[in-house]
């Protein structure tokens, strides 16, 4: 016959009536084509005679029902790559559904053409695969047992091309390629098409990025390598063909990879394995599938092995469970330092607030240590206390914050300027020095990689698994009570966020240091009273009284909404005008404000860059006296009885370098109750400015909005407003001078013994 009078019978096998067999779909464009191409659109004579003897059963679809009762003229593809050598000029389509299968019992006719070229079978799962197939290799059919099997999916994947070839189809055509010419080429070709010949085709064509036909022994029988793929090796894809698993991989590896092989081929199912593999782009990890081969190859078992790059996958993979397990850190750091907070509120001193924090954060089993280091008089930092597994690293601080001064010079820390902050020993200060004196917070990360540390701590850092660490200033206001260390076995610890964390840690536990000092002055019957000179300080005052030979007076320092230090400075022996000029002068003021100006006397409202004041404020001090002749200040403290005057006159050290404590002294603080101080108050006031206060206080002159004005209470009084506010003025300050004015300061307990309320002579409490 000739070849372009062949016919040819195919059985189209769809998932449901509702889908478009691919084929079909292509028929149709071809129809389209040559109708465009030739004047005539009508079937040829022969074409109408071959289809009136096949018995069709398709879905009632229009489109459908032309391409399957009708033989349709067809020319080849111009884009096809491979050429055939009959070109078909009629193709008889037999369309079948999935359920019209199942419904067939495998008999022999069951209207289907006596001669079967090709069952097409356009199917997207796997499953569906396996049921059309099954048909198949059921049917009794005599056509059927010759006929080659064709799977063209209009979407198709990696599992339906496993699929196809554990089930020897003849043929599997990708999405992206021409279907009818893959068919009629099958069907024109089928002796010269062999099972290693659709291997090659699928692993050409169909598969993402690698793929190798492998035996059982491990050995590369075949191997084809994606242009992109390929660019990440130095040899070529066919330089791997006869070498084996264990010349290519590492030992562990190649075990690894042969253990998945071996059982695939064992249980004649498809495995899935993933491993690393080095390039020129350094480590890729791939996910392969290997898809055992019923037939033999050589005499051997053999495998498709389907190899994926998912190391983009993996990295998105790998930084969502980084971020995922970062949140759950940082919920639960957020939780340990709230909790840490939580003790401290009842810590009854500074030892038990450090050794509560210590416990906390050592005990949450996120650090493996942590310890608190205050600084000296003399500028040094000495190690407090201190927990954790990180015994010997511990240990070794303790040594070294003993021998600090040898230090060698050229120990520079992660996070630290050599350039800056050096102390008296010329060498570069390690994170604690360089948080206590900056007050930044200093991490250093990957300890074990980088190894930044003396040697010493880098040998204890390798024996307790230490990895980063933190330093975070103990502090409130501008007092800096100490830093704490603490230590993690996690490389990527202290992030950002971690850090604002230890930095609220760090101004809590300052802020709760100074409470306890202030608690236990606050409840004192007898207290310590501490004077200090102090020989040519650097602020103002020092300087204003060398220079003018005038006293300057404190009479009140505190802090400001917004937490910086204030003071009200009485200076005796000057004016107001000059002292406002020296004042805008001086680079110790940040502020100065005139309150009174008198012809040789004045007071001032003056804020500090620094302050001695509140350093000792801070340190649980309360100020009787400050004052300064000459530039020498004398200071007059009260700190409780079994108060730590070291650390005070350290304190105050810091800040004026000249301090020498010149008196010590135990004075027993009067206890008085509310009914006394009431009755002192009211002994102070006269009938006038008393009347003058309740008429006040009960017609809600003190309200806001007031309930009474000045004029009623003036009316009530028979007293014109002017001296009414004078008789109220001279009343409330009667009563606050017994809180605020100086040598008033005393414990006042009522009935019950519980204390009421105590005053502060010059700072505030």
């Amino acid at each position: 016959m000739d070849g372009s009078k062949q016919r040819y019978a195919l059985i189209c096998v769809t998932e449901s009536a509702d889908k478009q067999h691919r084929l079909s779909v292509a028929l149709s464009e071809a129809t389209v084509d040559s109708d465009t191409d030739t004047a005539s659109g009508a079937p040829s004579d022969t074409a109408t005679d071959a289809t009136s003897d096949t018995a069709t059963d398709t879905a009632a679809d229009p489109a459908t029902d032309t391409e399957a009762n009708s033989t349709t003229d067809t020319s080849p593809n111009s884009d096809a790559t491979t050429p055939l050598e009959i070109e078909p000029d009629h193709l008889t389509i037999v369309e079948r559904t999935l359920t019209e299968l199942e419904c067939t019992d495998g008999g022999t006719a069951n209207g289907l053409p006596d001669t079967i070229d090709a069952v097409v079978i356009d199917v997207d799962e796997p499953t569906a695969l396996e049921t059309a197939i099954g048909w198949v290799d059921g049917h009794r059919h005599s056509a059927l047992e010759t006929a080659p099997c064709v799977v063209a999916p209009q979407e198709g994947s990696e599992e339906l091309a496993a699929t196809a070839l554990r089930q020897d189809v003849e043929q599997y055509v990708p999405a992206d390629d021409d279907v009818l010419d893959r068919v009629l080429e099958t069907v024109a070709k089928p002796a010269l098409s062999t099972p290693n010949d659709e291997y090659h085709r699928i692993i050409a064509n169909e598969l993402p990025d690698e793929a190798f036909v492998i035996d059982e022994d491990g050995v590369y029988l075949e191997a084809k390598l994606r242009p992109v793929s390929a660019e990440l090796y130095t040899s070529s894809a066919t330089d791997l063909i006869g070498t084996s698993l264990d010349d290519i991989f590492p030992e562990e590896t190649a075990a690894s990879l042969a253990e998945c092989l071996n059982h695939a081929i064992e249980t004649e199912d498809v495995q899935t394995v993933e491993y690393a593999v080095e390039t020129t782009d350094g480590e890729r990890l791939f996910e392969a599938r290997v898809v055992p081969i019923d037939e033999r190859i050589n005499g051997k078992r053999a495998v498709i092995w389907l190899a994926r790059d998912i190391t983009e996958r993996a990295q998105r993979e790998a930084e969502l469970r980084a971020r995922q397990s970062q949140l759950e850190t940082l919920n639960r750091i957020n939780a340990v330092v709230r909790q840490v907070i939580e003790t401290l509120v009842d810590a009854p001193t500074r030892d038990a607030i450090e050794r509560e924090v210590c416990a906390e954060l050592v005990d949450s089993e996120l650090y493996c240590g942590c310890w608190i280091a205050e600084r000296t008089g003399a500028g040094e930092f000495t190690y407090r206390t201190g927990a954790g597994e990180a015994t010997t690293y511990l240990d070794e601080i303790r040594k070294l914050e003993d021998d600090a001064g040898t230090l060698p010079p050229a120990m520079i820390y992660e996070g630290v300027s050599a350039d800056a902050d050096v102390d008296s020993t010329d060498r570069p200060l390690r994170p604690t020095e360089h948080t206590g004196v900056t007050g930044e917070i200093i991490t250093v990360n990957h300890i074990l990689k980088t190894e930044p540390l003396p040697e010493p701590l880098q040998e204890a850092a390798h024996a307790d698994d230490v990895r980063a660490a933190i330093t975070v200033p103990i502090v409130h206001e501008q007092t800096t009570y100490g830093v704490l260390t603490v230590l993690a076995s996690r490389a990527e610890a202290f992030s950002d966020t971690e850090q604002e964390e230890f930095r609220l840690l760090g101004e809590t536990m300052g802020f709760s240091i100074m409470a306890v000092k202030n608690r236990q002055l606050l409840f004192a019957d007898t207290v310590v009273e501490l004077e200090f000179q102090i020989d040519g300080g650097e602020t103002f005052s020092f300087d204003l009284s060398s220079t003018y030979d005038c006293t300057c007076v404190l009479e009140w320092s505190g802090t400001t909404s917004d937490g910086q230090p204030i003071q009200y400075v009485r200076i005796d022996g000057l004016d107001g005008e000059t002292v406002m000029d020296e004042a805008e002068a001086h680079e110790s003021v940040e502020s100065c404000r005139l309150i009174h100006n008198g012809h040789d006397h004045c007071t001032i409202e003056i804020r500090l860059t620094k302050s001695g004041v509140r350093t000792l404020a801070n340190h649980g001090a309360t100020i009787r006296d400050v004052r300064v002749e000459d530039g020498v200040g004398t200071c007059v403290v009260e700190v409780p009885q079994h108060g730590d005057v070291r650390d005070i006159a350290e304190a105050l050290s810091v800040v004026y370098e000249n301090t020498e404590l010149t008196a010590r002294r135990e004075v027993d603080r009067p206890v008085h109750t509310a009914v006394e101080r009431r009755n002192r108050i009211l002994g102070e006031l006269t009938d006038r400015q008393l009347t003058t206060l309740r008429l006040a206080y009960f017609g809600g002159f003190f309200e806001w909005p007031r309930s009474s004005t000045g004029e009623d209470i003036a009316e009530a009084l028979g007293v014109t407003p002017p001296t009414m506010h004078q008789h109220l003025r001279k009343a409330l300050k009667t009563v606050l001078s017994e809180f605020f004015a100086e040598g008033n300061a005393a414990t006042d307990v009522d009935e019950n013994g519980d204390v009421s309320d105590v005053g502060g002579a010059n700072t505030q409490r």
